[in-house]
């Protein structure tokens, strides 16, 4: 993604100019955000239990 940024920041290319962009990556943030919610989830719940 770094590299995707300082392309465009070479180029003279706006960042995130289109609505691919955006939605790209709220939806990465989404996932990113959701699987550490997951992983707490599923950590917390083993807290206490012998693995």
């Amino acid at each position: 993604i770094c590299a995707v940024f300082k392309n465009h920041y070479e180029s003279g290319i706006p960042d995130l100019y289109s609505l691919q962009s955006w939605i790209t990556t709220m939806c990465l943030t989404k996932l990113y955000n959701t699987k550490w919610v997951y992983s707490f989830i599923v950590i917390s719940s083993l807290e206490g239990h012998q693995i």
